[in-house]
């Protein structure tokens, strides 16, 4: 008996039923891959500090991370969102709550809560939530939910308005305690003017018409009378001019230095053993010039009322540096010892003999604050016997401009 095989038809068989083996091999790889996927993804959002948890269509928690067991308590998967998120028995009636918000619309919603933790201890907590499992029909069947304990960020935001009321409250004494500086300041200059002018006329007269009366002590005591009355005059010329400082809205102008210091240099009128010189060319300034005048001025007669050698060199010069102007004035004066660099801006502070007529203390105060409330910045550097350079800044603003060289228009 012969029998007949169709070789074809067999070959077709094998062909198809390798097609089937890769396909179930490809399909077994897909699914590995898929699990594996999944087990990763599920150790990302357990690994994320943010408390994240799925919700079904029936309000029931099917899923949480560890983040999430931290914030609400780690027995909460089937329990219902609100009993956790809301510490209700209910939903809320009066108002959808945004996991019910986001099953109706589709839509991501956020909203802050604020529990009770196991701890008894309030917590504030931010969430979102949103869509992420839909039936064939696109309607909502999970909604994940992701808070964030905000608690400590609550906290700092009340402490920062608690710190922000202490502010006010201290800007507001501040501005008081100012206000009545300044009325006292006039008021004080003026109850000691009226008297210092009688002490000073008194002490004219009798230096004059008594002059033959008094032998050379007295007369010294005579001249240092009127010396103190002079100083005390100036110190309370000087304690006025600092207390009006910053009190009032500078009329500020366009100020070219290089006509204004040499009219300075003129108004000090430095003795023959004492040079003043300009080092470079100065800028253009927008400032009150009452200000700058007396900065410059008190910083030039320190140099002049404290120089010590036979031929006594004042260098006043200018350069631009990181948005500034930083002026310099320099001489080869005394020195001052590196402890005493910050005392001499505070202000009642000399290194001078207190017997000095031309000395209250104020002035380098005043440089001080006039620079300061121009957003600038004094210093000085200095050792002993080797003379003092101070400096000070000025922003350098688009109104700050140099002044052209003339010389080559």
């Amino acid at each position: 008996m012969n029998i007949k095989v169709d070789s074809k038809r067999n070959d077709e068989n094998g062909q198809l039923s390798d097609t089937f083996d890769r396909m179930a091999e490809r399909r077994k790889q897909a699914e590995d891959i898929q699990q594996i996927s999944e087990e990763k993804l599920a150790d990302v959002l357990r690994a994320i500090p943010d408390g994240i948890a799925v919700i079904d269509n029936d309000l029931n928690i099917i899923w949480t991370n560890d983040a999430a067991g931290e914030i609400y308590g780690h027995d909460i998967v089937g329990r219902k969102c609100y009993e956790v998120y809301h510490q209700r028995n209910e939903p809320c009636k009066s108002h959808l709550c945004p996991t019910l918000q986001a099953f109706q619309d589709g839509r991501i919603h956020e909203y802050e809560t604020r529990i009770t933790g196991k701890d008894g201890k309030i917590r504030y907590i931010h969430c979102i939530a949103n869509v992420v499992l839909r039936d064939e029909n696109g309607k909502p069947m999970g909604v994940l939910e992701i808070c964030r304990d905000i608690t400590k960020l609550k906290h700092d935001e009340q402490e920062m308005h608690k710190l922000n009321r202490e502010l006010e409250s201290a800007v507001w004494e501040l501005r008081r305690v100012n206000k009545e500086l300044k009325e006292f300041a006039y008021v004080a200059a003026h109850d000691l003017k009226t008297p210092l002018r009688g002490i000073g006329t008194l002490v004219d007269w009798i230096s004059k018409d008594y002059a033959d009366k008094f032998d050379e002590p007295g007369k010294e005591q005579v001249r240092l009378l009127v010396g103190k009355t002079k100083q005390m005059s100036a110190l309370i010329d000087d304690i006025l001019q600092y207390s009006r400082l910053g009190h009032s809205s500078p009329e500020e102008q366009q100020l070219d230095l290089n006509q204004i210091l040499p009219e300075i240099i003129t108004a000090i009128n430095p003795p023959d053993n004492i040079e003043i010189t300009i080092e470079n060319k100065l800028p253009v300034l927008v400032f009150e010039k009452t200000q700058i005048i007396r900065v410059i001025q008190n910083l030039l007669n320190n140099a002049v009322k404290y120089m010590d050698k036979p031929e006594g060199q004042i260098k006043v010069g200018c350069v631009e540096q990181d948005g500034f102007w930083k002026f310099s004035v320099a001489d080869n004066g005394p020195g001052i010892d590196k402890k005493y660099h910050k005392k001499i801006f505070k202000i009642f502070q000399t290194l001078s003999s207190c017997d000095r007529a031309d000395s209250t203390g104020i002035g380098l105060s005043i440089v001080k604050k006039i620079i300061e409330l121009n957003a600038g910045i004094v210093w000085v550097e200095s050792e002993p016997g080797k003379g003092s350079t101070f400096f000070f800044t000025l922003p350098k603003s688009e109104i700050h401009q140099q002044v052209p060289d003339v010389s080559t228009a």
